[in-house]
């Protein structure tokens, strides 16, 4: 549980996809409030749960899809980009 972030995570987020995962720091955070799952870590049990309610709902994966795209919408290159020391005027072309 000592991973940070993970970019795996963030672009299936970003893709709108259900995310499952256990619950590292970067997931707990990004997963909050309805935006996927966590399972207990080296709980199979947790998983193939987490997994079978997922497979069998489609409604829910579309549900947890959409709230992980729209929470990734900050993220994307053309909200971050503007922000960036290369992308200000004045910055050196590169």
């Amino acid at each position: 549980m000592d991973q940070i972030v993970s970019g795996t995570l963030s672009y299936a987020m970003g893709a709108g996809k259900a995310v499952v995962s256990t619950p590292y720091a970067y997931a707990r955070e990004r997963l909050a409030e309805g935006r996927g799952v966590l399972v207990t870590p080296g709980s199979t049990d947790s998983l193939a749960d987490a997994l079978v309610r997922l497979l069998g709902d489609p409604e829910l994966r579309r549900m947890y899809g959409h709230r992980a795209y729209e929470h990734t919408r900050t993220m994307v290159w053309s909200a971050v980009g503007p922000s960036t020391p290369a992308s200000s005027p004045g910055s050196p072309s590169r």
